[in-house]
């Protein structure tokens, strides 16, 4: 199970690449459809390159973060990086984006390192409950 591979689509798609609403290839959209503006900033280097915030996460915090709600912890290794406040989007906050302002102690308070199946259980959560919109690692 996964998201459908359509374009602004928050459908799971069961079996394949897309949901039953796009298994059709005539019910499809162009693959380039309007995304938010500030969706480019995870192409950044300071996101994506070989000294970016997405990659000093994974390293520094190589174990998915996820906690379950009885306490057990993920020890499944981390691929994903995660904006717990996605909010950064709509207020073009890049100062969020990157990690906020974080401490010696935790220098990227809004980043959590997660496994792809965490990072994709939240996601989905979030786009259910109208919270996210377009989300990426």
């Amino acid at each position: 199970m996964q998201f459908c591979n359509e374009p602004n689509c928050p459908g799971i798609a069961q079996t394949g690449a897309y949901c039953a609403a796009h298994q059709d290839v005539a019910t499809r959209t162009s693959l380039r459809a309007a995304r938010h503006p500030n969706e480019k900033w995870y192409s950044h280097r300071a996101w994506r390159g070989v000294h970016g915030v997405r990659r000093y996460k994974l390293r520094r915090d190589p174990i998915c973060e996820y906690v379950s709600m009885d306490g057990t912890k993920c020890t499944a290794h981390a691929c994903d990086v995660h904006h717990i406040d996605g909010s950064w989007k709509e207020k073009g906050d890049w100062v969020l984006f990157i990690g906020g302002r974080g401490t010696f102690e935790n220098p990227t308070p809004n980043l959590m390192s997660l496994c792809k199946a965490h990072h994709s259980e939240i996601t989905m959560q979030q786009i259910k409950d109208g919270e996210a919109c377009n989300a990426q690692s």
